[in-house]
């Protein structure tokens, strides 16, 4: 297999292909002071025109491996997280504070009525 230029396209890696004229090149939007990738940007690129749109950005480096039929499907935007419970640490840890107080409440309570 040949590799040939696509116009003005200048990408790091070819991440997949979108369908028989299309190809998934990712290039580097923003580097840290190492020089480590914090950013990539994926396109789509028409081999036979050339024509390049933007799909979606990558945090971090791009992806070892990726599902086959990944590239060939539409970005959608997901939807937001449902309400995340609090943690069940601090669920318990206020169960005792509350409780604590309870009992402290009570105790304090009976004192003042004159019993031991």
């Amino acid at each position: 297999m040949t590799m040939e230029a696509v116009a003005d396209v200048h990408a790091q890696a070819v991440l997949g292909w979108r369908s028989p004229h299309e190809v998934v090149v990712s290039s580097l939007v923003d580097v840290d002071d190492n020089g480590s990738p914090i950013k990539q940007q994926a396109w789509v690129v028409d081999v036979v025109t050339g024509e390049k749109t933007e799909l979606l950005e990558l945090v971090g480096s791009s992806p070892d491996s990726v599902a086959t039929e990944v590239w060939t499907a539409e970005v959608v935007e997901g939807p937001d997280a449902p309400f995340a419970a609090p943690d069940p640490r601090l669920v318990g840890a206020g169960a005792i504070v509350v409780l604590t107080f309870g009992i402290s409440l009570w105790r304090d309570l009976r004192r003042r009525r004159g019993h031991p």
